[in-house]
């Protein structure tokens, strides 16, 4: 290779490098994030499977109370002296169902305002004052009989022994329900209620509590305040897909986009993973929008009318697994990135690569250039030059009329190099006579007449 090719080489050959250089830089990069990803929705779904934990746990640990216990064998015994408790309990019911707040009825006032509901209304205002909302809506305890004793608000039932959670908590000890609206509460929630025993294992009632899903919410927009990335989105979703919260806009368990859920039906054995989404919408029917403010009140939301974005997205998934006794939900915490954010650095990278790459091919033709007219040129003249001399011309033509270096170089190989040549016939011709000589003297030293033997 001569030397001016080899400045070009050097050129695309940093070219070469500078491009899969960024491709793997963006491959890598696109990894790490994924991965991070990754672990920021497991983090967050583990953390909302926690504050449900927590909140299990405070009911459980009041469902221990003495005073508790105490008031519940109280009405146990009071209903187990009636004739007909069940009777007694479904005329309540009915009276119950017509009760009206103004009217003045002893019998109901006295379940509102006795000392088992002032406990739970305290008990609910203590984290509503923590929180600056009502984590828990609303705490029901029931007798063994179903009928209601204790409660922070007025119910639908004053009869709870047919309801769903009284009759799995009384049989299995725990109940815990999905996502649901409670219509007592008023509220989208998750109930659950614990079979309440005395020391030896007698069941005494049930206590239910109907669970906010506020604090859940509360913790991914607080995730998503902190990510420093405008297009992060953040949705929670049943395990059937439906959502329960997002950062975008959304309509409350509406299913996740079909691409999506192809995406993470492909993946339903694992925890927790992350892959690329080229289609929208991404994680409901109004999140069109990659690169969108960062999550804000949904009622001032705006989205674009736009629904064609570059580029992909970047998804990671986390799904429930539960938290110490309490199994989860199998909710599933979707995290997305527009990548054309999370990449802009690898991308500016490869820009500033490939403009640098042009600019070495530009220098490297110009130095070409030069060398052309500076070395490569007088470099074959003095090669020709060489080969005529080869050929016995002493006087060969050379056209390098430079002061410089090559200049001076050319005019000393050439002189040598006629010097060489001239001195290699003079050689030649010397050898020629010593020969010529020996054959003489050999010729003498045999008889004149050979053919006489």
């Amino acid at each position: 290779m001569c030397i001016r090719d080899s400045y070009t080489a050097i050129a695309l050959l940093i070219g070469f490098v500078g491009f899969f250089s960024s491709r793997y830089a963006q491959k890598a990069l696109q990894q790490s994030i994924g991965q991070q990803t990754a672990t920021l929705a497991s983090k967050i779904i583990n953390d909302i499977d926690r504050e449900i934990f927590s909140q299990i746990e405070t009911i459980e640990e009041y469902s221990n109370d003495l005073f508790l216990h105490k008031a519940l064998l109280t009405s146990n015994n009071i209903f187990s002296q009636m004739d007909n408790p069940e009777k007694y309990v479904i005329e309540r019911n009915l009276e119950w169902l017509f009760y009206n707040e103004k009217d003045f009825n002893p019998f109901f006032q006295n379940i509102l305002q006795n000392k088992i509901s002032r406990n739970l209304i305290n008990k609910i205002r203590f984290y509503e004052e923590e929180y600056s909302y009502p984590v828990i809506a609303e705490i029901i305890v029931a007798n063994k009989y179903g009928a209601t004793i204790g409660l922070t608000g007025m119910t639908e039932d004053y009869k709870q022994d047919d309801e769903k959670w009284f009759k799995i908590a009384k049989k299995d000890g725990f109940y815990i329900e999905d996502i649901a609206f409670d219509r007592s509460a008023g509220v989208f929630s998750t109930d659950f209620a614990i079979r309440i025993e005395d020391s030896d294992g007698n069941f005494l009632g049930v206590i239910k509590a109907v669970n906010n899903i506020k604090q859940p919410i509360n913790i991914i927009e607080q995730t998503a305040r902190t990510q420093k990335y405008k297009s992060f989105k953040c949705a929670l979703a049943t395990k059937e897909g439906k959502i329960i919260y997002s950062t975008c806009p959304f309509n409350f368990m509406e299913s996740i986009p079909e691409h999506i859920a192809a995406h993470l039906k492909k993946t339903s054995k694992k925890y927790s993973g992350y892959f690329l989404c080229n289609d929208s919408p991404i994680l409901s029917s109004n999140c069109l929008l990659y690169t969108s403010p960062s999550p804000r009140d949904l009622s001032t939301s705006r989205m674009p009318s736009s629904n064609k974005e570059d580029g992909k997205t970047l998804v990671a998934y986390a799904r429930s697994r539960g938290f110490r006794d309490f199994k989860g939900f199998n909710w599933i915490l979707l995290a997305c990135y527009d990548t054309k954010e999370i990449f802009k650095p690898v991308t500016d990278f490869c820009n500033i690569m490939y403009v640098t790459t042009v600019f070495i091919i530009i220098i490297a033709s110009l130095i070409d250039l030069i060398i052309s007219r500076s070395i490569a040129l007088p470099l074959k003249q003095l090669n020709k030059a060489f080969s005529e001399i080869g050929k016995g011309n002493m006087k060969p033509e050379i056209n390098i009329r430079s002061k410089d270096e090559f200049g001076l170089l050319s005019k000393n190989l050439l002189k040598n190099g006629v010097g060489l040549l001239i001195r290699n016939q003079f050689l030649l011709v010397i050898i020629v006579m010593v020969y010529t000589k020996n054959m003489e003297k050999r010729s003498s030293a045999f008889p004149e007449d050979l053919s006489t033997r």
